[in-house]
Parts: structure tokens; sequence; C-alpha cells
């Protein structure tokens, strides 16, 4: 059930524990139902974009006028309990961030010891990262 609040927020109620199966069977459609969901309730406007193979998590944060990311492979560990027996590389991964109050002067990749050229469109700027070992940490100032 979706619904819209007096406020103008919106909420997605699942009469079933979809997150649960999801994160126990990994079954694509789960997977879609769930982001197609989180997406209707932002109205499409999240502010970053990750493509690529693999089973990544990701957190953006920002810190005045700097964008952080940490990018941490977990490719390998997908599986319950989860624990990490071997590293498997994944990419080429491209990443876009939503940049709205300034323009990023330089990025760098510090996992990787490299300074980025970012691709700006509009309010996002999209990088490509060729391999992610096991985390990658991009900030973008």
């Amino acid at each position: 059930m979706r619904a819209n609040t007096p406020s103008g927020g919106r909420i997605f109620y699942f009469a079933g524990d979809v997150d649960r199966c999801y994160g126990r069977t990994h079954l694509p459609d789960l997977g879609d139902l769930l982001a197609n969901a989180v997406k209707w309730a932002v109205f499409d406007k999240l502010p970053l974009r990750v493509e690529g193979p693999g089973y990544l998590d990701c957190k953006l944060y920002r810190h005045d006028k700097r964008m952080i990311l940490h990018v941490i492979n977990l490719s390998g560990c997908n599986q319950t309990p989860g624990y990490v027996e071997e590293i498997y590389p994944v990419g080429p991964i491209t990443v876009s961030i939503k940049i709205t109050d300034f323009v990023p002067e330089r990025t760098l990749l510090k996992g990787s010891g490299i300074q980025a050229n970012p691709e700006l469109q509009g309010s996002w700027a999209t990088i490509c990262i060729g391999t992610v070992r096991d985390h990658e940490f991009i900030i973008m100032e």
C-alpha cells in the first residue's frame, strides 16, 4: 500500500517482510520492488547513482562544501552470516553524485590514491572507478 501524508510525505507499506526475504534469497524481483518503493517515496530524487557489477554498500556524506562517499565491496560476503573469506575485486563502477550548491574543483579516490576528473552534467558529477578491491573512499571538494 502506498499513501501520501497530509504534510506532503510519502509512505510505502509492505504487508509482508519483503526486505528480509530479499536479504535471504536475493531474488532480483524483490530487490527491484524495494528499490522502486524507495524511489517513489523520495519522489525519485536520490542524491546518488551507482552502476556496475558486484555487491556494494555505499554511504554518502556531506561536510560543508564537500561530498564524501564510501564504496565498500561486499562481493563474496552477501550470504548469511556474511564473513569475508576472499576478496573479489569488482568494476568498472560508475558513480554519479548530485551536486546542488558547489562545483567540485577536485575529486580524490583515496583508496586508489588517484585524482579523478568528474564529468559534470547539470547538477550531477559522474566518475568512473576502474576497480574496487575492498573499499574506495571518494572525496569531492
